[in-house]
């Protein structure tokens, strides 16, 4: 790869991929006009994507070993929505193939329903002071407070050894859990090579002081979702159960703080590109860089 800019990278597996990934590549696009952007896809889609965006089928990409084992002992459900937790794993086994195959030491990775606001450039050296290895966002504990979630909406690697071990873990040892709470469990274990990075301004509110080391981090001038920010100004996924239809204000239960303490806005920068903020209790306004968009309406969001 010619640029030295880090590329930024969607996965998806299956299908082809949904609609709304074309709006999450062009929003990236938008804030990083000159970023390599990189679509690895089980079918090679390109129409409405972009130009100058890289389209690479996985089938090229040569598997790695724990890929391999991943495939021939994974128990995972294949019958829920189509293998999405499958899916949803088995994306972390392909970023790391390409980045072997490719040489890449550095990327950052991001979910096909995410809406991204900001340029990677300009927050690499938070990110890059903060890393250990592998930096991913935290959700919560769950309902009951009996699990630790991690979540990979944006997902910072620097160190392909880190990412290596996690991959290790998940394939060495077959369960039918998904890739969210064993990343948890393996994050509590290995924080010598693995990242939080902040989901609320210092001093927020939370359900306890268990992880506030993990879910603020005052080093960062911004914050970013995981999966509340994105569902409370746009709505749960409507597939969740009845009920659960897009819209404003949806409080995810199992994460580690009340978004309702936030106030949430927009604003636009010299180019006119509008970005999402939140006002904390102290007043103090923080940029988000990303929106998790559960609803699926990105368009709503650009």
């Amino acid at each position: 790869m010619s640029s030295s800019l880090v590329p930024i990278v969607f996965v998806h597996i299956g299908d082809a991929p949904p609609e709304y990934s074309k709006i999450a590549v062009q929003q990236a696009r938008r804030w990083n006009p000159d970023a390599p952007i990189i679509f690895l896809s089980s079918t090679a889609v390109k129409s409405g994507y972009g130009v100058k965006e890289e389209w690479i089928s996985i089938a090229d990409i040569p598997k790695c070993r724990e890929h391999t084992r991943f495939d021939q002992t994974t128990l995972l459900d294949t019958t829920f929505r189509n293998g999405f937790w499958r899916f949803t794993t088995e994306r972390l086994f392909v970023l790391y193939d390409w980045m072997i195959w490719k040489g890449i030491e550095e990327c950052v990775h991001i979910e096909n329903d995410n809406t991204l606001y900001y340029n990677i450039e300009d927050i690499l050296p938070h990110l890059r002071e903060n890393s250990r290895g592998v930096s991913a966002t935290f959700h919560g504990q769950g309902f009951a407070r009996n699990r630790v979630d991690v979540c990979y909406s944006f997902i910072h690697c620097d160190k392909v050894e880190s990412l290596s071990q996690f991959l290790f873990f998940l394939a060495a040892a077959p369960s039918t859990v998904d890739e969210m709470q064993r990343g948890g469990l393996y994050w509590l274990e290995n924080e010598d090579t693995c990242s939080i990075i902040p989901c609320v301004p210092p001093g927020s509110k939370l359900l306890s002081e268990n992880f506030r080391h993990w879910c603020e981090n005052p080093k960062f001038p911004c914050v970013f979702d995981a999966m509340s920010h994105g569902q409370y100004v746009g709505g749960e996924d409507p597939r969740n159960g009845p009920g659960n239809v897009p819209g404003g204000k949806h409080i995810n239960l199992d994460a580690e703080f009340r978004p309702d303490q936030f106030l949430y806005g927009w604003k636009a920068d010299t180019e006119g590109r509008r970005y999402p903020v939140i006002t904390d209790r102290r007043g103090k306004e923080w940029r988000i860089v990303n929106l998790h968009i559960h609803s699926k309406r990105l368009e709503q969001f650009i």
